[in-house]
């Protein structure tokens, strides 16, 4: 297995990994697993991930209020009010804690008003701008919406990552476009995923980055168990397959793309 593997979206701070989060991180150096991306979603793990971190050398934050966490009693009573709350907690948060992405933020058909996810999509696109670091995108069912403002809007000078890809060519092409990385997980290597995989085989090396989402979404042939970041090495043989050039080559193109959207974290 290559060494030097980044997964680009963990939940390691989930209570799921609370009684073994070092045997964890053990068993995904041992896989080649060597930097993880905590990737916080509200203000509970906001206050959980820094402690989490000190126990995960080499490993760095994300930050971000994730669309569906408007879906409380008070952004249905106020949805704008929710949403610039929530977009202020964000801001303290990564101007204390200097992360090294914002996200997971994006747009989702779940999560309520439309007006006031954008607004607070759009605060948090400007604040990844402002602090110089990438953004991970969560968007389910608004595609054409988190385009069309990313047009609008621009991306942070270090990029973006669209979480959990498993969309259309003509997605990807319109994502690559706007200089959006594309992350793919665990559905890469499942039975059903034919055609993503021919997808992923024509797609530039550039473009793509590696991800569990753990504790959820494990690859085959772990489906239904809790997600760790161990399980990348599925996920990367999975890419591996579909390249030409062998393992070193696709991990030394990966951990470049990485180095390159994170280093103002760990550099």
């Amino acid at each position: 297995m290559a060494a030097g593997l980044w997964d680009t979206h963990t939940h390691l701070q989930d209570e799921s990994f609370a009684g073994d989060l070092e045997e964890v991180a053990a068993r995904a150096r041992g896989r080649g697993v060597e930097r993880m991306v905590l990737v916080g979603v509200d203000e509970g793990d906001f206050a959980r991930i820094p402690a989490v971190l000190a126990r995960l050398a080499g490993s760095v934050a994300a930050l971000g209020i994730h669309p569906l966490r408007l879906c409380g009693d008070d952004a249905r009573a106020d949805p704008a009010a929710a949403a610039a709350r929530l977009a202020e907690a964000a801001a303290e948060a990564a101007r204390r804690l200097r992360p090294a992405a914002i996200g997971e933020i994006g747009l989702d058909a779940a999560a309520g008003s439309e007006e006031a996810q954008a607004r607070l999509f759009r605060s948090q696109l400007a604040l990844a701008r402002e602090l110089d670091v990438p953004a991970l995108f969560h968007c389910r069912r608004r595609f054409g919406e988190l385009v069309g403002i990313l047009r609008r809007d621009g991306l942070p000078r270090r990029g973006a990552i669209y979480h959990a890809f498993s969309g259309s060519r003509e997605m990807a092409e319109e994502l690559m476009a706007l200089g959006v990385r594309l992350g793919l997980g665990g559905a890469l290597t499942y039975g059903n995923a034919a055609r993503l995989r021919a997808l992923v085989a024509g797609l530039p090396l550039a473009a793509l980055v590696v991800e569990t989402d753990c504790p959820d979404l494990a690859p085959e042939p772990h489906r239904g168990e809790r997600n760790e970041p161990a399980y990348l090495a599925e996920i990367f043989a999975a890419l591996c397959r579909l390249r030409a050039g062998g393992e070193d080559a696709v991990a030394e193109a990966l951990a470049r793309t990485c180095e390159a959207m994170f280093e103002a974290a760990h550099g």
